[in-house]
This record gives C-alpha cells, structure tokens and sequence, in this order.
C-alpha cells in the first residue's frame, strides 16, 4: 500500500529540482503571482504553468507533472513565510538589531526574489505583486538565484547592492565585488529581510506622525472657528 503511495506521489524533490523551479516560476512571475481571478487571467496562468513544466522537465531528469509543480511551489512559498515572519519577530525581540543566526537556505532567497517580503508577512505594497501585479524593484534588493544543477556549495553574493542612475547598459558585466567572499555572520538573504522590515518600520512612523500633523491642524481650524464665533 506505502508503495502505491508513493508511486503516487512520486519521489521528494531535490535542493537541485526546487531550485531549478524557481528559476522557471522567475521567468513567469507575472502570470503566476497575478491575483486578478478571471477566465483570461485562469487560462494565461494554466499557459504559463505548462511552460514552466516543459521547461523544467526539459532540464531534469525526473518528470513533474503541473500540479506536482503548483504544489511544491506552494509549499515553498508558505515556508517563506514562516522564515520572514520569525525574522520578523528576532528583529522585534532585539530592538531591530542585526542578529547572527545562520545562513539562510538558498531556496528562500530564491523565493524572495519572486514575491515581495512584505507580501509573504501579510503587508500590502505599492509594489506588491500579489495585488497589482506590478514587476517589483529588485535592482536595490539584488538576490540572484542560484544555477539548479550546479554541484559547488551556494555562490557567495552580495544581497543588497544599490544601483545609481547611469548611462550604463543595464545588461553590464556584474561587477567583481559580487564575487567577494561573505563573512560566516553576513547572514546573505538576511540581509535583505531586516532591511526592508527597518524601512517598512521607519515609513511606518512616519505615516503615523504625518497623520498625527494632519488631525492636529483640524483640531486648531476647528478651535480657530470656534473663538471667531
């Protein structure tokens, strides 16, 4: 009976197998993180899906059915989640300190790289592709993912880089630095999760004392009027 089960529900997939379907919903995430629900919408990510399959069983060895492929990726996406929400809550527990835990599974900052931070913690965006679609900005927040059948340990990068406005091809060589070694405490996809939750913390704040201005000036306008009367 395990037997038939298993046969079922086919065999694990590998580091290398996830990380080569991130590679493949990256090239789809438009489609695929579109939450707009309508017939044209259903069959554009049906499409998008199926080219991700042919793709991805085009480079692997074992073939995946779509709905094996929907469902990992589900399940890789809700334990994105979990990870950003417990980075969410060290942050809180030190102050918004910088904490040397250990270095992320590459397959998140795979993940990150698909769907904004502030999604996957339950926050709406300008740049939230679960709401608008919207291509989000990752030249600030660079997290390149990694190659899937590549046998060296993960590629050290540089996970946060800021990109001037230049003349430049944005098709450049990436520069050598991206290459430099990362110190044991640099913590890569870290990185990015506690600066944007500094910056969503900061704008915060300042969203609260600009509102706290605005009731303010309503209050002595309403004052004003009153004396005047």
């Amino acid at each position: 009976m395990s037997d038939k089960i298993r046969k079922i529900r086919g065999t694990n997939f590998t580091k290398e197998e996830e990380l080569l379907l991130l590679e493949e919903v990256d090239k789809e995430k438009l489609i695929v993180e579109c939450k707009i629900t309508n017939k044209t919408s259903s069959i554009e990510k049906e499409q998008a899906w199926t080219r991700i399959a042919c793709r991805f069983n085009s480079r692997n060895l074992e073939c995946r059915s779509i709905d094996q492929l929907k469902s990992k990726y589900d399940n890789l996406k809700s334990k994105a989640r979990k990870v950003v929400a417990n980075k969410r809550a060290s942050l809180k527990g030190t102050g918004g300190s910088p904490t040397c835990g250990g270095r992320f599974d590459p397959i998140i900052g795979s993940i990150l790289k698909i769907i904004n931070i502030k999604t996957i913690v339950g926050h709406t965006s300008k740049f939230d592709s679960d709401s608008s679609c919207a291509d989000y900005d990752w030249k600030k927040h660079d997290i390149p993912l990694l190659h899937a059948h590549s046998s060296a340990s993960p590629i050290p990068v540089r996970m946060i880089i800021e990109v001037k406005e230049t003349n430049k091809e944005i098709n450049d060589p990436i520069p050598s630095c991206i290459n430099d070694p990362i110190p044991s405490c640099s913590f890569t996809n870290q990185l990015v999760i506690e600066e944007q939750i500094r910056k969503e913390e900061t704008e915060k704040k300042e969203e609260q004392r600009r509102q706290e201005e605005h009731n303010n000036d309503i209050i002595r306008f309403a004052n004003s009027r009153t004396i005047s009367k």
